[in-house]
C-alpha cells in the first residue's frame, strides 16, 4: 500500500490451503475477533484491505496461499465485559451454549444496538488461557426471549452447527405462557410464513415452510403453559403459530393483544395501591428452555437446559396459586 501515510495498526494474514472457498471478510474477522462485523465491512468499503497487493472486496472467494493485508488509523473494538444473567451453560472445544437474558439483542447489527451479548462471550473467553477466538451466534432469539443460545468459536463449528439446524438435527425446546388454552393436549402447526416484511411476519401459503410441535405443560383459568418445538427457524415462528391457534403469548402486542398478566386479574380483591400495577411478567413470555445438538468436535450428543428465569417463576407461582384449573 505504497504512498500512504504511516498508520497506527496493520494486519497481515497468510491464507492457508484449508481456507480455500472462504470469503475474505471471514478471514479478516478471524484475525480480529473483537471487531464487530460492521467495522470489518468498513475496512473493505474504505479500500483498506488488499489481496496480494490488490484491492479486495469482502465477498471475494479465497483460493489458499494468498496474503490479505490491511491498514487503518482507528478500528472500534468490542470491549469484553460481564453481562448480568448471561452465564455459560455448556462449554466445548469449539462451542458454547450461553444463557441469554431477556432484553438483550442477539442481532445487534441489524438492530443497531450495542453488542452486549458478544461482549459477554468475549469476557468469558478472556478468563481462560486459550487464544481469543471470534464468537459466531449460530441462531437467534428475539430480544425479549430468554434462554439457551448456541455460539460457535470457529468457522468450521459454525458451518457444522448450521448444517445440523438446516437438516433439523438440533432440537430446541421452548416454554410459552399464553392467553387461552388449547382444546387438545398436543398438536402440530404447519403453516407457511412470509418473512419478507421488516417487523411483522404473517402466515402465507406462498411463504416459507414452517412447522411447530407443541404440547400443554400446565393449564390455568384463561391461560396455559405450553412446550413448543420449532422444526424450522422462521422469524417469530412460535409467536405467529401460537397466535394462529388462538393462544398468543402473554405480553405479545405484535401478534396478540399485548394484554399483560396482572395479579389483580388473578386474585379477587387485590388492589395495587396508588401506583400503576406492574405486570407479573413484563415481556413476551417465551423462554428457550433446552437445546440438543451434536458437538462438532467430539461427535457426541449434547443436551443443555436453561433454568426457568425469575419472571417466569413469579408468573407461574401466581397462576398456580390463584388460577388453577
Amino acid at each position: 500500500m505504497a504512498g500512504r501515510e504511516p498508520v497506527s495498526e496493520e494486519l497481515r494474514v497468510e491464507v492457508p490451503a484449508s481456507a480455500a472457498g472462504r470469503k475474505a471478510l471471514g478471514l479478516i474477522g478471524d484475525a480480529l475477533p473483537d471487531v464487530a462485523t460492521f467495522a470489518l465491512k468498513a475496512l473493505f468499503e474504505q479500500s483498506l484491505v488488499e489481496r496480494d497487493g490488490h484491492p479486495c472486496g469482502p465477498g471475494q472467494t479465497l483460493q489458499g496461499g494468498e496474503v490479505l493485508s490491511a491498514e487503518w488509523d482507528y478500528l472500534p473494538r468490542i470491549e469484553p465485559r460481564r453481562l448480568k444473567g448471561c452465564e455459560v451453560l455448556w462449554s466445548g472445544a469449539e462451542v458454547l451454549v450461553i444463557d441469554k437474558p431477556s432484553g438483550v439483542s442477539s442481532d445487534p447489527e441489524r438492530e443497531r444496538a450495542e453488542p452486549r451479548l458478544l461482549a459477554a462471550v468475549l469476557h468469558h473467553l478472556r478468563q481462560g488461557d486459550a487464544e481469543l477466538r471470534r464468537p459466531r451466534l449460530v441462531h437467534r432469539l428475539d430480544k425479549p426471549t430468554s434462554g439457551a443460545l448456541l455460539v460457535a468459536l470457529s468457522y468450521e463449528a459454525a458451518k457444522e452447527l448450521s448444517r445440523q439446524l438446516a437438516e433439523h438435527e438440533v432440537t430446541k425446546t421452548y416454554l410459552a405462557l399464553v392467553h387461552g388454552s388449547p382444546r387438545e393436549e398436543s398438536g402440530v402447526i404447519e403453516e407457511a410464513i412470509d418473512t419478507s416484511r421488516k417487523r411483522k411476519v404473517r402466515l402465507d401459503l406462498e411463504g416459507k415452510p414452517a412447522l411447530t410441535r407443541w404440547e400443554v405443560a400446565e393449564r390455568f383459568r384463561g391461560y396455559a403453559l405450553l412446550r413448543a418445538w420449532p422444526e424450522t427457524g422462521r422469524t417469530h415462528q412460535i409467536r405467529v403459530h401460537l397466535a394462529h391457534i388462538g393462544c398468543p403469548l402473554i405480553g405479545d402486542a405484535l401478534y396478540g393483544s399485548g394484554e399483560p398478566l396482572l395479579l389483580s386479574k388473578l386474585k379477587p380483591g387485590y388492589r395495587a395501591g396508588k401506583r400503576a400495577e406492574r405486570p407479573l411478567i413484563e415481556r413476551t413470555a417465551l423462554h428457550a428452555a433446552a437445546l440438543r445438538f451434536r458437538d462438532p468436535s467430539s461427535g457426541e450428543e449434547v443436551s443443555v437446559e436453561s433454568p426457568v428465569p425469575k419472571d417466569f417463576t413469579v408468573a407461574l407461582k401466581q397462576l398456580r396459586k390463584h388460577a388453577s384449573s
